[in-house]
């Protein structure tokens, strides 16, 4: 069983434990699985045929990805369901480490929470 964490289009963030089989990250993004690199540490997965499939954009893993690597969004976005694994040093599916939980939730509250002005 592997720590993952689900970035939906709209519903919640959630952080579950699932079996790491590709069936089971299929069935978490809704199709065929590709790859996203985040850093040595934590990977991601969207939909491969979400643009495809005309799947909506999902603005918190887009703004994720473009934390971890600036540009991101001048060029791409991800669409529809995300989902952010850990990974071992040679490469292996792994769990999310509490330090990349804490990681993930600072740059989500940070890059997204609203702007608050006095006026």
């Amino acid at each position: 069983m592997t720590t993952l964490i689900l970035i939906p289009v709209d519903d919640p963030v959630e952080v579950l434990v699932v079996e790491p089989s590709l069936a089971g990250l299929q069935h978490l993004v809704g199709g065929f699985i590709e790859y996203v690199a985040l850093d040595d540490e934590l990977h991601g997965y969207c939909n491969e045929e979400g643009k495809l499939d005309g799947l909506r954009i999902n603005v918190r893993a887009t703004r994720l990805v473009e934390t971890y690597r600036p540009g991101f969004m001048a060029h791409d976005v991800i669409v529809g369901d995300f989902i952010v694994l850990g990974m071992t040093a040679d490469g292996a599916e792994a769990d999310v480490s509490t330090k990349g939980l804490i990681d993930i939730s600072t740059r989500l509250l940070r890059h997204l929470a609203p702007v608050v002005t006095d006026q």
